[in-house]
C-alpha cells in the first residue's frame, strides 16, 4: 500500500524552506520599492519643469519654477507678476489666466542644491503666490533661487538633487539654450566609512 499524502512534519519543512526564501528576498524588494519611489518623484518633478517651460511659452511670460531648500514643496508661478498687475479690486483677464501649480514629493524625499552649490534659501511674497492654497506656509519656507523661463523656451542653468532619507539621489538639471530639463540616475552618496 501506497503513501498519498504529506506528513506534517514534511509540510512544516516545506513552508520553513519558503520562510528562509522570503527573508532573502525581502530586502531586495524593500530596495527596489524606495528605488522606485525616488525615481518616481525625480520624473514627476522634471516633468513639472518641462510643464513649467510650456506655461512660459503659451502665456508669452517668464514662469520661475522654485524648490523648497531641504523640503518636499516645490512652486511653479509667474516672473512677471508685477508686469499683469491690475488696479487694486480689479481682475483682468490676463492675470486670471496666469496658471500657477504647487506640489511636493513623496515623505521621505527633499531638494538639495547640487554639490558645492550655495544653500540660498529665499523667501518669496505672499503676492506672489496668489492662487495657491496655504499661502501663509509656502511663504514662510525657505526657497531656492528661481530658475527661469523665458517666453522663448530657454531657461536659467540649475542643477539640483531630490535625495531620500538612505542618502540615494537624483541630480535634475536645467539647460539654459534650450530650457529643458533631464533626470540622472539613480546614485547613492559615499560616507567615510562607506
Amino acid at each position: 500500500m501506497t503513501r498519498r499524502g504529506y506528513t506534517f512534519v514534511e509540510v512544516l519543512l516545506v513552508l520553513a524552506v519558503l520562510a528562509v526564501l522570503a527573508g532573502l528576498a525581502w530586502p531586495s524588494v524593500l530596495r527596489f520599492r524606495d528605488e522606485q519611489a525616488i525615481k518616481d518623484a525625480a520624473e514627476r518633478v522634471r516633468s513639472e519643469l518641462d510643464r513649467t517651460r510650456f506655461r512660459a511659452i503659451d502665456s508669452g511670460l517668464a514662469y520661475q519654477f522654485r524648490y523648497e531648500t531641504d523640503g518636499r514643496r516645490f512652486i511653479a508661478i509667474p516672473a512677471e507678476r508685477e508686469a499683469l498687475a491690475a488696479p487694486a479690486g480689479t481682475v483682468t483677464q490676463a492675470t486670471s489666466n496666469l496658471r500657477v501649480y504647487a506640489g511636493e514629493v513623496a515623505e521621505g524625499l527633499t531638494f538639495e542644491p547640487a554639490p558645492g552649490a550655495a544653500r540660498v534659501g529665499e523667501k518669496v511674497e505672499a503676492d506672489w503666490l496668489a492662487g495657491l492654497s496655504d499661502v501663509s506656509a509656502l511663504q514662510q519656507a525657505s526657497w531656492s533661487p528661481a530658475i527661469l523661463y523665458r517666453p522663448d523656451g530657454t531657461g536659467t542653468t540649475a542643477e539640483f538633487r531630490l535625495i531620500d532619507e538612505d542618502r540615494r539621489y537624483i541630480d535634475l538639471t536645467v539647460r539654459e539654450l534650450t530650457g529643458m530639463a533631464a533626470s540622472g540616475r539613480l546614485r547613492k552618496e559615499t560616507g567615510l566609512w562607506d
